[in-house]
C-alpha cells in the first residue's frame, strides 16, 4: 500500500515531519461487505535531547469506506462481524513526551524510561445510511463516529537491564 514520508532535520535536536498513506483493510468473507479504504494524512514535529523526547502530530484519516466489526469491547454483542460504515473523516492532535529517569550505559547497561502520550480526536459520518448493524440503525450526515472517545491518555513505564526488557503501560 503507498505513502510517503519526508523529514527535515531542523537543527540537531528537532525534526519537522510530514506523511501521506493510503489504507486499506479486505471485506472479508460477508456478503455486501466493501473493502475499508482511505487516506491518511500527518504533519508533526520532534524535539530530542539526551533522555528526553516531545513529539506532536497533527492528523487526518479520510475513510472513503470504513469497515465495522461487532465486538464486545466496542459495546456490541461480540460475533465480529463486518459492516460498512460508510465515509468518515477522523482528525485531531496527539502529544508525546518520553524519557528515561535512569540511563546507565557501559557494563551496567540499564534504563528506567517512562512516557505519557494524550490524543485528541473528533470523527464524524460524512455521509448518511442505513446501516445493517442495529446498534447504530440509521445514520446521518454530521453524526460522531460512536466508540471512539475524543480524549485519550497512555502512560509507559519500564526497566531494561541488557537483553532483559520490562514495560507497562
Amino acid at each position: 500500500i503507498p505513502g510517503i514520508g519526508v523529514q527535515y532535520q531542523a537543527n540537531k535536536f528537532s525534526t519537522v515531519f510530514i506523511g501521506i498513506h493510503k489504507g486499506f483493510a479486505p471485506p472479508g468473507a460477508q456478503a455486501g461487505t466493501l473493502p475499508e479504504e482511505s487516506i491518511n494524512y500527518e504533519l508533526g514535529s520532534r524535539w530530542q535531547k539526551g533522555v528526553f523526547l516531545l513529539q506532536a502530530v497533527i492528523f487526518l484519516n479520510d475513510y472513503s469506506n470504513l469497515l465495522g466489526t461487532d465486538l464486545a469491547a466496542g459495546g456490541g454483542t461480540g460475533t465480529g462481524d463486518l459492516f460498512n460504515a460508510g465515509e468518515v473523516r477522523s482528525h485531531g492532535i496527539e502529544f508525546q513526551i518520553n524519557c528515561d529517569l535512569i540511563s546507565q550505559k557501559g557494563a551496567h547497561n540499564y534504563s528506567v524510561p517512562v512516557g505519557i502520550s494524550y490524543t485528541y480526536t473528533v470523527a464524524r459520518f460524512q455521509s448518511s445510511f442505513k446501516s445493517i448493524y442495529e446498534d447504530w440503525g440509521s445514520v446521518e450526515k454530521g453524526d460522531h463516529f460512536p466508540y471512539l472517545p475524543a480524549h485519550q491518555i497512555s502512560l509507559l513505564a519500564g526497566f531494561r537491564y541488557g537483553a532483559f526488557r520490562f514495560d507497562a503501560s
